[in-house]
């Protein structure tokens, strides 16, 4: 297994930290937020500008349909009767509204303006384009004129304007307010923006900072997560899984280390003194049963270095792509006719006593390693005439699995210590095995989430159900 050196930790830890110098003002939270603000500026000119094109459109066409109901009016008292006093009672003179009409000989009837050519239909006018005749001498103002005219069937001509001050009003007004809502527009999403990026800023230094403790080898630290639950946070809470299983792994290469360093030594100086001792003996004979008893030993090592490294692979987290479901009834039942010739040969019984029909989701093969050492576990540790009782009883996921022997059991100082690596209730050593087996097997239930404890019986009694 490759590991990282402590110099390329360091590095590495630097390289973070030196991305988190760029500061806020360059950092891609504030461009993103800033990105976004002119974005909602440039929104807000257009929704602005659209509200000033339909306000000034909507009062022009109201002014525009004003003089055009007046100016038919006056056409149609015009070709009744051309009395001008009359045709100024039908249309009375108003401070913004101006009258032009004219009888079919082409003689001005009303004048309070006159259009320099006959204009038909509805048009906007500036000053230009009229010539000023106010009866009482008043001035047009540098405001434009909405205004529609039209001909008569009798030949007549009518034309009837409105000074468009209204909409020049509501133009000035809405440049204003569009000025003023632009500003605060600006301001508002600057603000925000700042905020906004302020704020990512900072949750991205804290990932950065955890993330350069992580590589310093602090594995403890996890990545902060707030109670928002955005995109954010459901990335660190996925890198915190990934951190979690990555400590499994390291903290497991650790302990596997530590038990090497510790566990290793006693076997490996027993293969240098028989190595040693068949280097120099004298007899052929002897040379080679050293030699084969080297060997033998170094099985018994490689075993141990197997067993060590299996179990290490199931705490670094990972099995559950490889479970399925399976029949665990049927797999006890076959793994019990399997040991049971053996047994009978070395004197011991095996009794199975196992509820059909109960499926479990897991790795079988696994799961059959789990039963297997503690069958083997029974047998090692119990004389000749042990009754070793394999049963399955339950419903569902509501099932519990016994394994026990009718042996001289195991004292209760050593209870607490059966599941560690390479403990051994046996302190002098004389029974085969390497103090992995029971390791192994609450290895293995840990990563099915099941419970493994010892039941309260005469001889040995291991229990395995689902963890509540």
């Amino acid at each position: 297994m490759g590991s990282t050196s402590p110099l390329s930790a360091r590095s590495a830890a630097r390289d973070i930290s030196s991305m988190g110098d760029t500061g806020f003002w360059r950092s891609g939270a504030f461009r993103t937020a800033m990105l976004s603000g002119v974005l909602f500026v440039g929104l807000t000119v257009v929704l602005l500008a659209l509200v000033y094109e339909v306000a000034t459109s909507t009062i022009e066409h109201q002014i525009s349909a004003s003089v055009e109901a007046r100016a038919r009016t006056l056409e149609q008292a015009l070709e009744e009767d051309d009395d001008t006093g009359e045709l100024s009672n039908i249309v009375p003179a108003q401070e913004e509204l101006f009258r032009y009409v004219e009888n079919a000989e082409g003689k001005a009837l009303i004048a309070d303006l006159v259009p320099r050519q006959h204009i038909i239909g509805a048009e906007v006018l500036s000053t230009e384009q009229v010539q000023s005749g106010f009866v009482d001498g008043g001035q047009l103002d540098d405001s434009g004129i909405i205004g529609f005219g039209m001909t008569g069937r009798d030949g007549g001509y009518v034309f009837v304007g409105q000074e468009d001050e209204q909409v020049s009003e509501l133009r000035e007004a809405l440049l204003q307010a569009g000025l003023v809502a632009t500003g605060l527009a600006v301001l508002l999403s600057f603000l925000l923006g700042w905020w906004i990026a302020l704020r990512n800023f900072r949750r991205i230094e804290g990932l950065n900072t955890v993330a350069a403790k992580v590589m310093g080898g602090d594995m403890a630290q996890r990545m902060p997560v707030s109670a928002t639950r955005d995109e954010i946070d459901l990335l660190s809470a996925q890198l915190n899984r990934m951190l979690g299983q990555l400590e499994n792994v390291m903290g497991a290469i650790r302990q596997v280390t530590n038990d090497i360093a510790h566990d290793m030594r006693t076997p490996l100086g027993r293969l240098q003194r028989k190595l040693e001792q068949a280097q120099i003996a004298d007899d052929p004979a002897a040379a080679n049963a050293l030699v084969d008893s080297a060997l033998d030993e170094s099985r018994t090592m490689l075993d141990m270095f197997g067993s060590m490294l299996r179990i290490a692979q199931i705490e670094g987290g990972g099995l559950q792509k490889h479970f399925v479901r399976f029949d665990l009834s049927a797999m006890l039942a076959d793994l019990a006719d399997t040991y049971r010739p053996a047994m009978a040969d070395g004197g011991r019984e095996l009794v199975a006593n196992i509820q059909p029909d109960i499926e479990v989701f897991g790795d079988r093969a696994l799961v059959q390693q789990l039963f297997s050492n503690l069958i083997d576990n029974a047998v090692v540790h119990t004389p000749r005439g042990t009754i070793v009782r394999v049963t399955l009883e339950g419903r569902g996921n509501d099932w519990i699995a016994k394994v026990t022997d009718s042996g001289p059991g195991i004292d209760p100082e050593h209870r607490p210590y059966i599941f560690d690596r390479f403990y051994r209730a046996d302190a002098s050593r004389t029974t085969r095995g390497s103090g992995l087996g029971l390791a192994l097997v609450k290895a293995v239930a840990e990563a099915h989430v099941w419970s493994i404890t010892i039941a309260n019986e005469a001889g040995l009694a291991l229990e395995i159900r689902p963890a509540k």
